[in-house]
């Protein structure tokens, strides 16, 4: 069993947004959530795991916080197009995201002409609507499940759903997975 991780603090999100606005020149929006990861391949629980995410250069990022001051990365452009940076964990944030942006930038520049999109798309999910709460306001509750695959399909599968609850906050309220390998929550505020 492990300790709760703590949130990212402000020295780490600093860190992110400056390598990040260094690497586009723009401000990118950081996003905050959680996910639930298996840390060691022995593990039987799902540990909950802070998360950052953004989207650029029509990739999507996340790094992982997985303790006190450990960290995971990939990035992705679609389910069947993931990648990482060929390291399992960091110490160092630092280092974490400026290698993360290094190696997508490196694959960026031997991806196909501009003009070629490659689309995302999210993992679908339905709505079922209790008609108790037909009058009520509050966003309602989602249900995500995922079939298996291997752990950067699943991850990439979260971030859509990250991504999709996000975009209609006012409409889902936490997000509940399925007993599976990884699984997210409603994104915090």
């Amino acid at each position: 069993m492990h300790d709760k991780i703590p949130d990212f603090n402000d020295t780490e999100l600093w860190v992110i947004r400056q390598a990040v606005s260094e690497r586009f020149r723009k401000q990118v929006e950081l996003q905050q959530a959680d996910a639930e990861l298996r840390l060691e391949p022995g593990d039987r629980e799902l540990t909950l795991c802070p998360v950052v995410y953004w989207r650029e250069d029509r990739a999507q990022f996340v790094i992982f916080k997985t303790g006190a001051q450990t960290y995971r990365n990939q990035f992705f452009y679609s389910v069947l197009e993931q990648y990482g940076t060929g390291r399992d964990e960091y110490t160092d944030i630092g280092e974490c995201v400026m290698t993360l942006l290094q190696v997508q930038a490196d694959q960026a520049a031997r991806a196909p002409p501009t003009g070629v999109t490659i689309p995302f798309n999210p993992p679908s999910f339905s709505f079922q609507r209790d008609p108790t709460m037909a009058t009520s306001k509050k966003p309602m509750n989602a249900f995500y499940a995922q079939s298996g695959g291997v752990t950067a399909v699943i991850n990439a599968s979260a971030a859509g759903v990250i991504e999709t609850a996000r975009k209609y906050k006012n409409k889902i309220g936490r997000c509940t997975p399925a007993a599976t390998a990884s699984s997210v929550h409603s994104p915090k505020t």
